[in-house]
């Protein structure tokens, strides 16, 4: 037990102390941006994203926050899903277009979930949130590539953002 501060006194670093690894463990989300496009055509080839993705502590509980910006004609549409290190266990759901155009929201979803988010014009985007553990420590990644192949490209733009933070 700490003993609290008397009425008027000044707070100095030092009396933070015993809190620091509390304090530390609220501020240390994370987020990940990605830097450049990445393009996809012709393969429905699932492929690990060459920026989100984020490394996790075996055994620790986090949350995330997916914003997915994309370019994908109506024929290719998008797929995601995701891989991560042994003991993978997520539970997720999100807010996309289907392959018709119209809005819907996927729930229930797991590790083992690919989630097809429809091609609808430039300009488009998606968001996922859930929760995330593993049993190992590892890189967690998010995969995606076209529903449907076809020449035209299908494209996560620069921008898109993964957010992860350690629960509580």
């Amino acid at each position: 037990m700490v003993d609290p501060l008397p009425a008027g006194s000044r707070l100095l670093a030092e009396d933070l102390s015993p809190w620091s690894a509390a304090i530390n463990a609220a501020l240390t989300g994370r987020m990940i941006v990605k830097a450049a496009d990445q393009t996809r055509n012709n393969t429905t080839t699932l492929v690990d994203d060459a920026h989100l993705q984020a490394t996790l502590t075996a055994n620790v509980v986090y949350g995330f926050l997916l914003v997915l910006l994309y370019n994908s004609g109506t024929t290719p549409d998008l797929k995601i899903t995701w891989s991560g290190p042994a003991g993978l266990d997520m539970q997720w759901g999100g807010l996309r277009a289907d392959t018709g155009g119209a809005l819907t929201v996927p729930a229930d979803l797991t590790e083992s979930s690919t989630v097809t988010i429809g091609g609808i014009a430039a300009g488009a985007f998606a968001v996922f949130g859930g929760r995330v553990t593993a049993t190992a420590t590892g890189t967690w990644r998010l995969r995606w590539d076209q529903n449907t192949a076809t020449v035209a490209d299908t494209i996560v733009r620069q921008g898109s953002m993964l957010l992860l933070a350690q629960a509580s």
